[in-house]
């Protein structure tokens, strides 16, 4: 795995994923929003970099809480090692042994704020797809963040049955 915060195309996440010597077994995605940095405000290395100050301030984690972000045009970009469990939901994290692989989209995908479309929601598809594929998970072992607390994230204008 390459050190935190390498940009990759869809066809090197493929790559990645298809030879990373997991030890852990993955057992469903789970879908975020960043909510803050929005499409616009985002500067690329930067943004990531500061995701990953805030989860550590804020949460008081040890590292960024993703294993990928999936930025506005569509680059994927690596996050937390993919063998340890995500900070993603309280008490849906799993464990060493099994458990979430978890993507944030960045953006505000609440009505009215952003537009998940274009090279970004099909990153984003294909990133699922590939994990689910490699897994060999069902289409509904997507979780979005909202399906296990109170929340509206991934955002209120994507639609969880159209979207799986």
């Amino acid at each position: 795995m390459p050190k935190p915060f390498i940009r990759l195309s869809v066809p090197q996440f493929r790559k990645l994923l298809r030879e990373f010597p997991f030890s852990r077994r993955i057992s469903v995605v789970h879908l975020h929003h960043s909510r803050r940095p929005s499409q616009a405000q985002f500067r690329g290395i930067a943004s990531i970099e500061a995701l990953h100050d805030f989860h550590m301030r804020e949460y008081g984690l040890t590292d960024i809480a993703q294993h990928v972000a999936i930025d506005p045009d569509g680059a994927i970009w690596t996050g937390r090692n993919w063998d340890k469990p995500p900070a993603s939901v309280g008490g849906h994290n799993g464990n060493a042994v099994s458990g979430p692989f978890m993507a944030v989209v960045i953006g505000d995908f609440e009505v009215g704020q952003d537009r998940f479309a274009g090279a970004q929601r099909d990153a984003t598809l294909q990133v699922i797809a590939a994990v689910q594929e490699r897994f060999d998970l069902p289409p509904d072992a997507l979780h979005f963040h909202a399906q296990l607390a109170a929340s509206t994230c991934p955002g209120s204008s994507i639609d969880y049955s159209e979207f799986v």
